[in-house]
């Protein structure tokens, strides 16, 4: 299963229904089921390892976040 399945399947069954697979709000979700989506709490910053993510990633990770799609990170 590629990753872009992967994330349709998630987010289907989380109740949402998927019209894009491409964009911001998809690769912030590859990263995370790759496991190298991180969080820095002091500076409220979503990392690629230790890259902060771009701006519109920022967002949407966030958004995910905010939608249950994506864990609450503590560090």
């Amino acid at each position: 299963m590629s990753h872009t399945d992967a994330i349709k399947q998630a987010v289907e069954q989380a109740g949402y229904t998927v019209v894009e697979v491409t964009g911001p709000g998809v690769e912030v979700l590859a990263l995370h089921l790759a496991g190298r989506l991180g969080y820095v709490k002091p500076s409220d910053e979503w990392v690629d390892g230790l890259e902060p993510l771009p701006d519109e990633h920022q967002v949407a990770a966030h958004i995910l976040r905010d939608a249950g799609l994506l864990p609450e990170f503590e560090l």
